[in-house]
């Protein structure tokens, strides 16, 4: 049942391309995860994923969907239960840890984005590669894979980054590339 439903999903992924913004080259739905898979292996040296021994159980999952108060999109969720975590260049790229909040160290994307009060502000940190710019989920967005946005803290400006989680892995590995 579940790979069906995941074979049916990369299907519908890989349908879609919708032109982007800001000079960016056009975001992309079509990202099937074969594709965001073949990409992370071939990025040795850049691309320091987990595995699947390292991914956290769907009871942690489905707990900070409920911190969050969102469903994580699936693109995010299948790297979560493929990789667990990890970085790209050396910028985390936040996940879910196994741990009860308040004992959270590190890159938790719930925690990380509670301790900042960026989920007060209807945001989920996905990474925070330096003091001044974020790539992360806007709750209120309302399509169903969930766009990435990127906010430098500097002005506060805002701006659309990829169309899904798995563009948003694949946009970072091509920048660092």
């Amino acid at each position: 049942m579940m790979v069906l439903l995941l074979s049916k999903i990369e299907s519908f992924l890989s349908t879609r391309v919708i032109t982007g913004n800001s000079g960016h080259r056009p975001f992309r739905v079509d990202r099937n995860f074969s594709e965001v898979r073949l990409l992370i292996a071939s990025a040795e040296g850049i691309v320091s994923f987990g595995d699947a021994a390292c991914a956290p159980s769907d009871y942690w999952v489905e707990l900070r969907e409920l911190e969050a108060g969102f469903r994580f999109p699936t693109s995010y969720k299948w790297w979560l239960s493929h990789y667990g975590g990890g970085e790209i260049n050396g910028e985390e790229i936040f996940s879910v840890y196994e741990l009860p909040l308040d004992q959270v160290m590190g890159g938790d994307a719930v925690a990380m984005s509670r301790r900042s009060g960026a989920l007060d502000q209807g945001r989920m940190l996905l990474c925070w590669p330096n003091p001044s710019e974020q790539y992360y989920f806007r709750l209120d967005d309302p399509s169903q894979e969930k766009r990435v946005f990127w906010r430098s803290e500097a002005d506060a400006d805002e701006e659309q980054y990829a169309e899904s989680f798995a563009d948003f892995l694949v946009r970072r590995i091509e920048f660092w590339s």
